[in-house]
Formats: C-alpha cells, sequence, structure tokens
C-alpha cells in the first residue's frame, strides 16, 4: 500500500480524518459502502470488497436481498477480518447493478449506517465518498464531501458518540483539500458556534 495522505480533525472527543486510499486499507472495525437493492458487489469499492473480502460478503448481502433504496444493512466481513475489519455496512442506493447511486438518499442512509455502528459499538469506521464516481467534476466531488462531513458532524453533535474514529477515504489525492476544507466549514458552522 502506498503512504496515503490524510488530515484530521476532532469533534468533541471523536477524530474524523480524511485520507487517500483503498477502503479495504483503513485500520478500522467497519466499512461502508453504497450497494445495490439486490446486494451484488460491482466494480470500484464493492469489488475491491469482494476481491479481497471473499464472495462470503456477497453472499451474506445477497441471501437478504430485496433491499428498498434508502435502507441499511450489516454484513460480516469475509476474509477482511483477517485485516481487522469485523463489519461491512452496506447503503442501498440503487435499485439494480449498473444503476447510478440515488444521491437523495446518501445523507439518510449515512445516518442509518452511523445509527448502526453505534448500536453495534463499532469504535471506528471508513466511510467513501458516497455519491462521487471516477466521473465525478469538481463540484459533484465538493457537494459529496460536503454532505458526508455535514452527515457524520449532525450525528456527532446529535449522540453521544461511542466512535473513536471516523475515516472519510477517497481513492484521489485531489480530493484531500476539498474534504479539509469541508471539515473546516462543518466544524466552524456546526461545533464552535
Amino acid at each position: 500500500m502506498a503512504e496515503s495522505e490524510s488530515s484530521e480533525r476532532y469533534f468533541g472527543r471523536v477524530a474524523v480524518r480524511a485520507t487517500t486510499g483503498e477502503i479495504i486499507d483503513q485500520p478500522v472495525e467497519a466499512i461502508v459502502y453504497a450497494t445495490n437493492g439486490r446486494g451484488m458487489m460491482e466494480a470500484g469499492s464493492p469489488g475491491s470488497i469482494r476481491l479481497v473480502g471473499g464472495t462470503e460478503v456477497e453472499r451474506e448481502a445477497m441471501t437478504l436481498a430485496p433491499h428498498r433504496i434508502g435502507t441499511v444493512f450489516l454484513t460480516s466481513s469475509g476474509r477482511l477480518k483477517e485485516r481487522d475489519i469485523d463489519y461491512v455496512i452496506h447503503l442501498v442506493l440503487s435499485g439494480m447493478l449498473g444503476e447510478a447511486p440515488r444521491r437523495e438518499y446518501i445523507g439518510r442512509t449515512l445516518t442509518l449506517a452511523l445509527e448502526l455502528a453505534e448500536q453495534h459499538r463499532i469504535r471506528s469506521i471508513a466511510v467513501p465518498l458516497l455519491g462521487a464516481t471516477t466521473d465525478s467534476n469538481e463540484d459533484e466531488r465538493r457537494e459529496a464531501a460536503e454532505t458526508v462531513v455535514d452527515v457524520i458532524v449532525s450525528h456527532l453533535r446529535r449522540t453521544s458518540s461511542r466512535l473513536d474514529s471516523i475515516v472519510v477515504v477517497s481513492r484521489f489525492a485531489d480530493d484531500q483539500p476539498v474534504i479539509g476544507a469541508a471539515m473546516e466549514r462543518a466544524r466552524r458552522r456546526s461545533w464552535i458556534e
């Protein structure tokens, strides 16, 4: 694994860190990713989860299907357990394999995912830039970063979180300043005031 860039800010006692890399390479108990209503894992993050974690994760997700758009569910992590990742939290953002994620559900499902992590006493979690794809332009990537960061900060303000750390992961180093700026804006707007 290549050295990754990262920046970190504290919201209360919870460290929120932005990093460049693969979600499966993060030192966390649980990882979050967007899935479809059938639970099938395709290219990108889901594909790397299936490749490294094994087909057990996909098989478990498909066994629990069908899933309604806007819901979340938790599965075991398969061989990702060897990396100390215990859970995969699936956010259902599309109906079928190959459909674009429905951005209007990102905030709600990420909120549900954070609540699910709290219920399972998960201490650390990695979240990708939900809604951003390799084809996303700069404005879409900024919007994705702001949505993810705003949901995380809102959750931390509303709850007495058991989480110790949340890692916001992007595959692209160009996203680091965007995520860092979103974290700083959220901190000034929602935490300091």
